[in-house]
């Protein structure tokens, strides 16, 4: 069912993948030569497991999720974003849980809008999901509001909506610019307060999708 080579041992220990079905098992030592002889047997209770999911903000198309999850964490387990009725061992996008940054794990979001369902699938002998939530996967949009002109070196207040992931930002630029010439992050929520450059010009203030470093929204800003 589950099996490792004592050649990959450290110490005399061995790490085995267990079954994905709880229950009654033996675990053998097997002498694998011109034939197969079992010399060592053991007793072994395989107990359930289970997992849970946490998202937070919105699941903007073409864009990426940030989980936060609970599970067995085998070397194989993933989450996967799939279609309602998908069986198991379908999926429209994954990320391995072993590439995890502690508890959260950053997975491709679907770039077709619509209900999906984000799963911790259990990868061993077969496949199980331990966990589903519902997934609502939105059009990446996102819109600014703030006055069309401002005084050099004053504060200005933007109003925001977009996708608010932690790595999203409001900047101040240059058009055609790439550099910012201010920007603050979108953590504190919407509105959110930038310093207006010292020189006067004409400037965009942009919404900025943190993972993609896309452009989501800009409008005009006047500096006197």
């Amino acid at each position: 069912m589950t099996y490792s080579y004592t050649r990959d041992s450290e110490d005399g220990v061995i790490s085995i993948a267990l079954p994905t079905t709880p229950g009654s098992y033996e675990l053998r030592y097997i002498q694998n030569g011109n034939e197969k002889k079992i010399i060592a047997a053991g007793n072994l209770e395989v107990e359930p497991v289970s997992a849970q999911l946490e998202v937070t903000g919105l699941a903007p198309a073409g864009g990426q999720l940030e989980v936060k999850w609970q599970g067995p964490a085998g070397k194989n387990d993933y989450l996967a974003i799939a279609q309602p009725g998908m069986k198991t061992t379908e999926e429209v996008t994954y990320a391995y849980t072993r590439n995890s940054e502690g508890d959260i794990l950053a997975i491709n979001i679907p770039a077709a809008p619509g209900g999906y369902e984000l799963r911790y699938i259990q990868n061993g002998n077969e496949k199980k999901t331990l966990a589903a939530v519902p997934l609502d996967v939105v059009p990446m949009t996102a819109s600014l509001q703030a006055a069309e002109t401002a005084t050099a070196g004053d504060k200005l207040q933007v109003t925001w909506s977009g996708p608010a992931h932690r790595r999203d930002t409001i900047i101040i630029a240059k058009p055609g610019s790439d550099s910012a010439e201010a920007f603050a992050s979108i953590a504190g929520g919407s509105p959110t307060t930038l310093y207006v450059p010292m020189v006067k010009g004409d400037y965009e203030i942009r919404y900025i999708y943190g993972p993609l470093n896309k452009v989501l929204a800009t409008i005009p800003l006047k500096v006197e």
